[in-house]
Order: C-alpha cells, then structure tokens, then sequence
C-alpha cells in the first residue's frame, strides 16, 4: 500500500510540473486507435448475379474473414451509382477497400490486396511468413522479382528496373530452396512475379508495378 501512495504522488507531481507529457500519451493512444480503425476500413465487393469469379471472390473474402459487404449492381439500387464514384466500368467482380480498388478475380492477388488495404491477417501464418522478405528491416514494403535467367520477361524486367533506377530483389525460385519455397506459400505463378509488401502484380506490367510502388 505504502509502494502505491509513493507511485500516486509521484505521479501527480509528474503531472502538476509536465502535464505536457500527459497531453502527449493521450494524443498516441488516440493515434493507435485511429491506425487500428483504419485497417478495419469495410471492403465493397461489386457483384452480380450468376457470375461465377463473383461467387469464388465472396467466398475467398468470407473463408479468410475479411470485413467485407457484397452490392449486387442486378439488385441494389444504388449499387450502379456506388460503382460509378468508384470509378464505373462493366466487368466484375470489383473489390474497393477506400480509395483503392481491384477489378477481376485472382485469388493470390485479392489477398494481398486486402492485406495490403485493410489487414494482413486475411492471409495464412504461411504466407505472412513467406511475405516477409517483401519487407526491408524497417517493415517498409520493397520490390521483389520471382524469376528465373531462361525467362525473357524477366531479363526485360531486370532491364527496365535498372535503367529506371529501381531497386528490388531478384529472387530465384529455381536456384534458391527458400526463395521456392516462399513462391509457393504464396501460391507461385508464371515469371516474373512481382511483389510490393503483400501487393502482388502478375507478369512484366510496368504500369501496375509503378502503380503498387506509389502506394
């Protein structure tokens, strides 16, 4: 009792000569409450009916526990509006978690959209760990190439990067066990295979590289 009267004065001292300290701990626990919101941010899956990617994607969506909600453009009203200040278009599925947004069916590439945009526990304790390496020591996301010497796009892609001044990791999964194995938690693919964060760009696509780069 007498340790807890000594910790309480103390403390009230703490906050009679630096009541800044206390304003401080109150604005950072508001500032994790609002990081930790924000990963919560509810995707919109835009479907229709008799659509089979549509089905595959709630279903992904539903079995890895992503807060999502299904609007059906053939039966919501105001589904067609909601897709429109999305940025419109005629295919589905289309998933938009904020201002973000990813047309068609992928089951790798939906997941680590979501993981990306609202949170990475959609993904498997597997495939959070083969991720890892997508990250530099400081948890920021970084370029990694999955490819090989004998694939000519990923020659173009080395190419590339390099006259652009882009940095990224070039791995092997046919001549490095733990880069193959890592491509296969995350579910392989052709070459090249590109990564940032948990963001995933399938085949040489500058534009969709550049664009996962700047988010």
């Amino acid at each position: 009792m007498k340790i807890l009267l000594i910790c309480c004065a103390a403390l009230a001292v703490l906050w009679w000569q630096h009541p800044e300290v206390y304003r401080k701990a109150g604005a950072m626990v508001g500032l994790t409450e609002t990081r930790q919101a924000s990963t919560g941010t509810e995707a919109l899956l835009f479907v229709v009916d008799r659509c089979k990617p549509c089905e595959q994607a709630a279903d992904l969506l539903d079995e890895r526990g992503a807060n999502f909600r299904q609007v059906n453009l053939d039966s919501d009203a105001d589904a067609v509006q909601m897709l429109e200040d999305a940025g419109g278009g005629n295919s589905v599925p289309v998933l938009v978690i904020g201002d973000n947004r990813l047309d068609g069916f992928n089951e790798q590439t939906m997941l680590g959209f979501v993981a990306t945009h609202q949170d990475a526990s959609v993904l498997s304790d597997a495939e959070r760990r083969a991720a890892a390496q997508h990250f530099d020591a400081n948890g920021t996301p970084r370029l990694v190439m999955y490819g090989t010497d004998w694939c000519p796009h990923c020659k173009r892609a080395r190419t590339w990067m390099s006259d652009s001044g882009i940095d990224w990791l070039d791995r092997d999964p046919e001549k490095d066990e733990a880069a193959g194995a890592d491509f296969s938690a995350l579910g392989s693919g052709g070459y090249p295979t590109f990564f940032v964060g948990y963001q995933r760009v399938q085949g040489f696509d500058k534009k969709s590289v550049l664009a996962a780069l700047s988010q």
